[in-house]
This record gives structure tokens, sequence and C-alpha cells, in this order.
């Protein structure tokens, strides 16, 4: 087999030789995985999305907002979405992996800001990560311009510092005794 393949966006070619009854198993598989996996992503934003509306506190929808960008960004990257939600929009497609990885970035900050309660316990840690949703929200934005390997390494490299940095400040306030960012971490 010869094959020649040229994209301008991201390209995910693992190729496999099957039997026809071992594909069959192997897809069954696979799509069961990623419906517990969306389904899972689904029973959590809509549970975090009651409590909000019930307590009104807005952790609750910076959680909501991040469940969803992770759940669309990786149906995005997988090409899910593409197959289900937006077949026609090859652009889009592309962009979308970069906008939505983009605002995971920013909601996931801005979550970790409030529930590590950073202005209080560490506040010289709050302008760095700013700037960090700052950058994720340019990226979200020159994604409908700039090119997709340029957008996409950019966001990126935010999004593992801006993780990174997020890490850092949890374990430095775990160490300080802040219970709350020893279940933080736990639970990323």
């Amino acid at each position: 087999l010869y094959l020649r393949v040229h994209t301008s966006s991201a390209l995910q070619m693992p190729l496999h030789l099957w039997q026809a009854e071992a594909r069959e198993a192997h897809d069954q598989n696979q799509n069961l995985l990623q419906g517990l996996y969306f389904g899972t992503m689904l029973v959590m934003l809509l549970y975090n999305l009651i409590l909000f509306f019930g307590i009104r506190d807005w952790h609750y929808l910076l959680y909501v907002s991040w469940t969803a960008c992770m759940a669309g960004f990786l149906g995005a990257f997988n090409g899910l979405a593409f197959q289900y939600l937006w077949p026609n929009a090859t652009q889009w497609n592309d962009q979308s992996i970069v906008v939505l990885l983009s605002l995971a970035n920013i909601f996931g900050t801005a979550f970790s800001i409030a529930f590590l309660q950073l202005r209080k316990n560490l506040p010289r840690s709050v302008p760095a990560l700013q700037a960090m949703m700052l950058l994720a929200m340019a990226a979200a934005i020159a994604a409908v311009w700039l090119p997709y390997q340029l957008a996409i390494k950019f966001t990126i490299v935010n999004a593992v510092l801006s993780i990174m940095l997020i890490m850092a400040t949890a374990i430095h306030l775990w160490r300080a005794g802040f219970k709350a960012a020893r279940l933080f971490i736990l639970s990323w």
C-alpha cells in the first residue's frame, strides 16, 4: 500500500489491517467507551448546572463551562463533533479545536482561582493566571485568522503552562495546610 496525505490541519491516521469481525468488535468497544465518557460529562454538566441554579454559587457555573468546553474539545479532536454536530463545517472543525481548548483553559483557570480562593490565599499568583487567561482568549479569537498549525501550538503551550502554574499553586497551598487544595489536586 502506498499512501500520500497532505493537510493544513491536524491529522490522525492510525492504520491497521483488520479481520472484519475484529474490527467490528473493536469499534463496538470504542463506541461504548466514548458513549460512557460523553454521557458522564453530560451528567456532570447537568448536575452542576442544577446546583448552580439552586445555590447560585458561580463556582458551579465555571465548572459547567469548563466541562462543556472540554467535552466539546475532545469531541472535536476525535472527530465525533464533526461527524454529529457540524458535518459540513470543515473550517470550523479545525478552529473549534483551538477555540474550545482555549475556552476550557479560561474557565478551568477561573474555576481554580475561585475554588482555591487565590485572591485571599495566594494573591501574588492571580496576575500570572489572569495573564494566561488573556493569552487563551487571544488564542481563541485569533483561531479565526491564524493558520491552524500556529494557533494550536500556541494554545497547547499556553494550556500546559496554565496547568503547571495551577498545579504548583495548589501544591503550595496544600503544603501550607489549605484542605481544599488537597481535594482539588486529588480530583484533578
